[in-house]
């Protein structure tokens, strides 16, 4: 079985997060461990792969200090 998805090296998480970013159904690691129904730190480790590649870009949340905001970059 493969690893990948649609010819890519992201796994089948990787790119439904991307998808979801991509669409604005979620901005941040509590909706998208919710969405995904996986735990916390499988989400954390899922959003620092896909940062470290330059897909997605993690910021400050303006309304929440306590929560970071999820997007995609241009590669993403």
């Amino acid at each position: 079985m493969q690893k990948g998805l649609a010819g890519t090296e992201l796994s089948p998480s990787a790119v439904h997060t991307i998808i979801e970013l991509g669409y604005g159904t979620v901005t941040n690691a509590s909706d998208l461990s919710a969405l995904l129904h996986l735990e916390k730190s499988s989400v954390s480790r899922l959003v620092q792969k896909l940062e470290k590649e330059d897909l997605i870009q993690v910021g400050p949340d303006p309304n929440d200090k306590r929560s970071r905001v999820l997007s995609l970059t241009k590669d993403g």
